[in-house]
């Protein structure tokens, strides 16, 4: 399993887990949220290697998945630089695009800043700039608390409350066009999470309480405009049926003051890399398109 001890200043070293694909001269970096972990990039994964231009690389933040559990507090400018180091240790430095998802995008404002003109694009789904942006509909207060600090005897209970959290109960009644083996979506969500979460079993009590601190102690509104300066595309996405962040309000302000494209999913959820996957990677590739032409261009005009 590769991972990269990062000793990020003012915290006890952390082991970052990390795979990479393909070689191509585009370097995408996805960038996961909250108790997420690498391999639900899967169908990202899957659809950017039709393309032999792009190198990939997914991986579990601080806290998740197979990188290590520091006590202590975190922070998403802490979780940044973890992330650059990473990049780093990858030698993409001069040249990212970054795709990232709730707490991930959270990350990427504080990475993108950190980075400056060595990003080529940045599409941040299902995020926000500050903690107003949290929790829209009263009933999902209680399932959120319960999901910071689960009590579940079962991965497959464990499960079956994140997708009631992350998809409209709409999707997950539906039948099942993705894979006909399953009758609902909620019985495909569930399994594909299942087998995943089996890999790597429950997140650690600390790395949850601590990446969920994260979350709520992200503050970004006043440097946006400072990152408003950017000359790559950026590109904002957001469910409207969203049952952790208040949305598209929190992605609408967030396009406007970073002056970026804006795509809402009517009848969508948090998560929309596995909710309507040719959909989310559709936009996501049409956006580092952009920022590749871009930086042709650049350098024809040289």
């Amino acid at each position: 399993m590769p991972k990269l001890t990062v000793h990020t200043f003012g915290t006890a070293p952390v082991d970052i887990y990390y795979e990479t694909y393909g070689s191509g001269l585009h370097h995408v970096l996805f960038v996961n949220g909250m108790s997420s972990i690498a391999h639900l990039w899967d169908l990202q994964i899957e659809y950017f290697l039709q393309f032999p231009e792009y190198s990939l690389c997914i991986f579990d933040n601080r806290g998740s998945g197979f990188s290590s559990s520091p006590i202590g507090r975190y922070t998403t400018s802490m979780m940044a630089k973890d992330t650059f180091e990473l990049i780093r240790h990858l030698g993409w430095l001069d040249s990212v695009h970054i795709v990232a998802l709730s707490m991930g995008g959270m990350i990427a404002q504080e990475l993108a800043l950190m980075l400056g003109d060595a990003v080529k694009s940045l599409c941040l789904v299902s995020t926000y700039c500050k903690p107003t942006g949290i929790l829209i509909q009263p009933p999902s207060f209680k399932e959120m608390l319960q999901f910071i600090t689960p009590k579940y005897p079962t991965l497959e209970s464990y499960a079956e409350m994140t997708v009631c959290m992350l998809f409209p109960e709409t999707w997950l009644n539906s039948p099942c066009i993705r894979d006909i083996s399953h009758v609902t979506n909620r019985s495909y969500a569930v399994k594909y999470f299942l087998d995943r979460l089996a890999v790597t079993g429950f997140q650690t009590a600390v790395g949850r309480t601590a990446q969920h601190a994260a979350v709520l102690s992200h503050f970004f509104d006043e440097r946006l405009s400072q990152l408003s300066k950017h000359t790559y595309p950026i590109l904002v996405m957001a469910g409207d049926q969203d049952q952790i962040v208040r949305q598209p309000t929190s992605s609408e302000y967030l396009a406007e003051r970073l002056n970026a494209r804006m795509k809402i999913y009517f009848g969508g959820g948090h998560a929309l890399r596995l909710q309507d996957p040719e959909w989310h990677n559709k936009h996501v590739h049409e956006n580092i398109k952009l920022g590749i032409k871009a930086q042709i261009d650049e350098s024809t005009n040289r």
